[in-house]
């Protein structure tokens, strides 16, 4: 069980690179954002390795920002859970509008061949 903040990060990345492996194939990298009780955490994961450092870097292709509890729940939930979060404002993802839009792609392929309808 993962009991770091970067291991919950690292075991969530690796789970959404199991749902969705065209990410695979894509060399990303990503500033997590976590806020909770005044305190913002950076951490800088870069894909398709799922490598996680206590770092913040302004030079990611994306920001993926949330509240720290509902990373927490979120952590071990797979990318259903993940989109519908992003779907209700729980989850923020910014960067190039190139870049979301080939996830967003990306997303809607895998969810279109599980019969999984957006949200």
């Amino acid at each position: 069980m993962a009991d770091s903040t970067a291991e919950l990060i690292e075991a969530a990345a690796r789970r959404l690179l199991a749902e969705v492996p065209a990410l695979k194939k894509l060399s990303l990298t990503a500033c997590v954002e976590l806020r909770g009780r005044g305190d913002v955490q950076h951490f800088l994961l870069s894909l398709p390795a799922a490598a996680v450092r206590r770092i913040y870097s302004p030079d990611t292709h994306l920001t993926v920002s949330l509240r720290r509890d509902d990373f927490n729940a979120l952590a071990k939930k797979g990318l259903q859970d993940w989109h519908d979060a992003y779907n209700r404002g729980r989850v923020g993802v910014s960067g190039p509008e190139p870049i979301l839009k080939l996830l967003g792609r990306v997303v809607a392929r895998v969810e279109a061949r599980r019969g999984v309808g957006p949200s």
